[in-house]
């Protein structure tokens, strides 16, 4: 099965892209606010907050993690970045 171009990496073609490592726990995140509910055992309300604050934290850092991503993508298209 050949995985396509746009999921590899730009600098090392063995490797998935930034922009898709990042897209898919943003898309995770982006699910639960719009009501998608992922099965869950019952935690205690506390342990639920810190859940919910990495989640958070995981969705901020997966959108810095897809941009650059994105951009780094683009520069190597234009030929202004190498790697």
């Amino acid at each position: 099965m050949t995985i396509p171009r746009i999921f590899l990496s730009s600098v090392n073609p063995e490797k998935f892209s930034l922009t898709l490592k990042g897209l898919v726990p943003l898309l995770g995140f982006l699910a639960t606010l719009y009501g998608v509910e992922f099965p869950q055992e019952d935690f205690l309300g506390s342990v639920d907050a810190l859940v919910k604050v990495f989640v958070t934290v995981g969705a901020a850092v997966s959108a810095v993690v897809t941009l650059y991503g994105a951009v780094r993508k683009a520069l190597v298209a234009l030929g202004l970045y190498e790697g």
